[in-house]
């Protein structure tokens, strides 16, 4: 009984924790998941090409 609730107060702070981080991270990783579209779809555009 002891254990149980300093671990669920932990859960609960991680819990809040990755909430902000996702808040912050998103668009970073957003911006980062576009640069990373944009290279792919020149990829297959590349692809496209026929082969030298």
């Amino acid at each position: 009984l002891e254990n149980s609730m300093p671990s669920n107060h932990v859960l609960r702070e991680r819990k809040e924790t990755i909430q902000h981080l996702k808040i912050v991270y998103l668009p970073i990783t957003f911006g980062v998941s576009e640069k990373r579209l944009r290279w792919l779809i020149l990829d297959e555009l590349r692809r496209d090409t026929p082969p030298r």
